[in-house]
């Protein structure tokens, strides 16, 4: 059986396919992916993402713009909150393995600031399953 890898990412419109692209990729390199779609109750965030996390080998974190923030120099956007509450969990957990993306203008706060900080960048939604296969054949 693959390694898994475990796929964090916001769920809006077209960012469900982005993310089911990415898993594809893995799938047909031999991994099994997991990507958290909803959860609904507590028991669903420690059923299926906190146990996710414990068995994935491999951490791929996603950043796609939220909200406008107000108040700020430069268009600045807030990340997707539940990605960015897995990547403190994951954080926890201590995963050497991982690779991460930020869309641009995505606000560095949080646990991100320091775990994300040299996230590969992209403007372009259509373009994040290739920056993923890249970086991790990049990263072996």
């Amino acid at each position: 059986m693959g390694a898994r890898v475990f796929i964090s990412c916001g769920q809006r419109a077209g960012e469900r396919e982005i993310a089911q692209a990415v898993a594809q990729w893995f799938t047909n390199r031999g991994f099994r992916p997991y990507v958290a779609l909803e959860a609904q109750s507590i028991q669903d965030v420690n059923a299926g993402i906190i146990g996710e996390l414990r068995r994935s080998d491999y951490y791929v974190f996603i950043d796609f713009r939220r909200e406008l923030l107000d108040g700020t120099e430069q268009p600045a956007y807030r990340g997707s909150l539940f990605s960015h509450q897995e990547l403190a969990i994951a954080y926890t957990m201590g995963f050497e393995h991982a690779v991460f993306f930020r869309e641009s203008g995505v606000r560095l706060e949080g646990v991100s600031a320091y775990t994300a900080s040299n996230a590969t960048g992209f403007e372009d939604r259509s373009r994040v399953p290739d920056l993923v296969a890249d970086a991790v054949q990049r990263h072996g």
